[in-house]
């Protein structure tokens, strides 16, 4: 087994994982940034399984706040950390990925990120940067800091994908100025149209990555944009008719990029307290009849009185 050793990646660049460390097993990929204390702004990290064809093979292969996890349980999101940094919050959002447990039908783990909150763009982030460490022993292996933001509010900082046989890492750095809904749109998900209508994202008859901010491809020598999906030359239309007709059959249901805001729990005092309060509500005192006011009541309504028997 080799020492795993930390490169720093720039934009377009590739890394061959297994060079970096044998017997990957599983990886963290953290996401981290800081703001000004004052700023109320906020990053989230989000995950997109693609398979071959570039898109996500349903909406389930969105792994993001609305949905923390997929592929069977083998892209989870850890959760958030917030910490002081002088006059700055530092914040980290992690990513688990278990490699050997990726299906085979994903060849591209995608990762981003998108900013939750005021109005506002990563521009205004004192950093955004990703690290990926080996999840057998926290061994950092790479790193990608985002040299150049501007008015972007979603960002795909890299992605994992396989290629002949090996798992690699591609710096992308490509940023998108309407919103993470208009980033997943990209990819295949099939967003909430209030969504689209609210976050600027791709409306009904527009173009797909109209919001992305870097649409110039990059030089092929070093970024190799097709070896990704393993194919030369441009899909035919068929085949893209083909992958809609898959898709569509498979797609039941479209996704929020709205946050859900978890539901408050109330401390055991307190939800004593309410129960007890409805409960004062819910009951009323009995009324209680003497026996002689009954009978008397049935007589007096014609009832007859029972017969003795001899």
């Amino acid at each position: 087994m080799c020492a795993a050793t930390v490169a720093a990646t720039r934009k377009g660049e590739n890394v061959v994982l297994s060079a970096l460390a044998d017997e990957l097993g599983s990886i963290s990929v953290i996401l981290e940034w800081a703001i000004r204390a004052e700023y109320p702004l906020d990053a989230d990290v989000s995950v997109l399984l693609l398979g071959d064809d570039g898109k996500v093979r349903s909406n389930d292969d969105l792994i993001f706040y609305n949905q923390p996890s997929g592929a069977g349980g083998a892209v989870r999101l850890r959760g958030k950390t917030r910490t002081p940094e002088g006059p700055s919050v530092a914040y980290s959002d992690i990513v688990d990925v278990d490699m050997d447990d990726v299906p085979d039908s994903v060849e591209r783990v995608l990762l981003a990120a998108s900013l939750d909150g005021a109005e506002g763009s990563i521009q205004e982030l004192d950093y955004l940067r990703l690290r990926m460490l080996r999840g057998s022993d926290a061994v950092e292996l790479l790193s990608f800091t985002v040299a150049a933001a501007h008015r972007e509010t979603a960002f795909v900082l890299g992605e994992i994908y396989r290629r002949a046989g090996q798992w690699k890492f591609r710096a992308v750095g490509q940023g998108y100025d309407t919103g993470l809904g208009t980033l997943v749109t990209e990819y295949g998900v099939e967003v909430d149209t209030e969504d689209e209508a609210s976050d600027g994202g791709v409306a009904e008859g527009g173009e797909p990555g109209a919001g992305r901010t870097d649409p110039a491809p990059v030089d092929p020598p070093v970024v190799e944009p097709r070896e990704i999906a393993g194919v030369s030359g441009p899909v035919d239309s068929g085949a893209a008719a083909a992958r809609e007709t898959r898709a569509g059959g498979r797609r039941a249901h479209t996704v929020t990029t709205r946050k859900r805001l978890p539901a408050r729990r109330l401390s055991a005092s307190k939800g004593r307290r309410a129960l007890e309060a409805g409960s004062e509500d819910r009951w009323q005192p009995a009324r209680l009849f003497p026996v002689a006011g009954i009978g008397g009541l049935r007589s007096r309504n014609g009832a007859r009185p029972p017969r003795c028997l001899p």
